[in-house]
């Protein structure tokens, strides 16, 4: 048994040795820990509306750090913060459109900022296709309804038709493999 394992079991054993007070004050201690923790408990047990939370994250890390910035420095989306933000989603259990938004946002967020100031990171190319790719792959097997299916696969391919350039080609190749749907190429 792995040490992670073992501490989880030795917590486990010790929680529910707690009196109901001890557990009352535990928990307590727990949903104060951060805003984080406080979300996802919340969105667990159904009692706030965490999607738009999650959503709210994402925007402020993407696409307002690329068009919002009142500084003269750019600001680049922190692509370990754009994934942190879609795990926590995940296990907070937010819906399915949520998570399709969410790696909508986040694949939007870094071609935006590759766009709006014409390079970054080298690996904001790799982190916009994979989100793009978690995106289609999310859209194939998770929408059962054809012609919603096609209608965000035409949005995401106009999308990339107006972003056009020979930075973006990379990304016409990505949607191309996973969507099945070519591009004319000009």
């Amino acid at each position: 048994m792995c040490l992670g394992a073992q501490n989880y079991n030795n917590i486990k054993d010790k929680f529910n040795q707690l009196s109901k007070k001890e557990k009352e004050t535990l928990l307590l201690a727990v949903y104060g820990f951060s805003k984080e923790t406080k979300t996802f408990l919340e969105g667990w047990f159904g009692l706030k509306d965490s999607d738009k939370e999650y959503i709210e994250q994402m925007k402020r890390e993407t696409l307002y750090k690329v068009y919002m910035v009142r500084s003269r420095v750019p600001l680049e989306p922190d692509g370990q913060k754009v994934n942190q933000i879609i795990s926590h989603a995940r296990k907070a259990k937010v819906g399915f459109e949520t998570i399709l938004r969410l790696e909508n946002m986040a694949y939007r967020g870094f071609i935006e900022s590759l766009n709006e100031y014409g390079g970054g990171p080298e690996n904001f190319e790799d982190m916009a296709a994979n989100h793009m790719e978690r995106y289609i792959k999310l859209i194939k097997l998770g929408i059962e309804d054809r012609a919603k299916q096609n209608n965000l696969l035409l949005e995401l391919k106009n999308y990339l038709l107006d972003k056009r350039n020979m930075g973006t080609d990379y990304f016409v190749e990505v949607f191309e493999l996973f969507s099945g749907i070519k591009i004319d190429h000009p």
